[in-house]
């Protein structure tokens, strides 16, 4: 039987190749996926993390390798902060911030998607992130539902998901544009947390983490 790690290689194989018969350049496509396989079925909360897109070619183009060893620069270390709260009931953030080693493993034990899987550069051309969402948007589903997460929470990456996996709930709230950003949304029975800020903000991190903190609080 593959693995997840296996099934999401050859889901990216088939990505790429759907790319090259649209004649989309493959040499910027960035894998992503289960960071470590083995503490992410361990971990007590399966997480998703969901990106817009990656901004380099990272080794190998590979998320999944260039963060093996753990998070390795800011926006990666303010995940692990994320994951570290969402899995141990959100203590305070100076707790969260001593303890390397617990955000290290949540982090590790976490699984990570860009919506776009092409690199991008210092800011996101939303139009050309809409269009890969709706041209992807069944490799998206795969890749998805291949994860499995318990969890899942976009980081100001709603909309483009929104359309790419026709959420239930939207009609019912379209009317009232303020209540879209504060429900929790299902795709295949797993909860969708909306979070406004994408981890490599430049946000007071301790303010990130409390308005984390207060999405989830507002929508247990």
């Amino acid at each position: 039987m593959q693995t997840k790690t296996e099934l999401l290689d050859s889901l990216f194989i088939e990505w790429k190749s759907h790319y090259t018969n649209m004649n989309i350049d493959i040499k910027e496509f960035n894998c992503d996926g289960i960071i470590n396989e083995s503490k992410y079925n361990a971990a007590r909360k399966k997480l998703l993390f969901i990106l817009r897109e990656p901004n380099q070619s990272l080794k190998d183009n590979d998320i999944r390798k260039d963060v093996a060893n753990g998070p390795c620069f800011g926006l990666w270390y303010e995940l692990s902060r994320w994951a570290y709260g969402i899995i141990n009931n959100f203590p305070d953030f100076d707790i969260v911030e001593k303890d390397i080693e617990g955000k290290k493993e949540v982090f590790l034990g976490s699984s990570i998607m860009n919506l776009k899987k092409i690199a991008g550069g210092g800011s996101t051309d939303f139009n050309e992130l809409n269009l890969f969402a709706y041209i992807d948007r069944d490799f998206i589903k795969r890749e998805i539902e291949i994860i499995g997460p318990d969890l899942i929470i976009c980081c100001n990456s709603f909309i483009e998901l929104m359309w790419a996996l026709e959420l239930k709930g939207i009609k019912d709230t379209i009317s009232d544009l303020k209540t879209v950003f504060e429900k929790v949304y299902y795709y295949n029975d797993c909860p969708i947390y909306v979070f406004p800020y994408h981890p490599a903000h430049r946000k007071n991190r301790k303010k990130s983490y409390n308005d984390l903190k207060e999405t989830f609080l507002r929508n247990r």
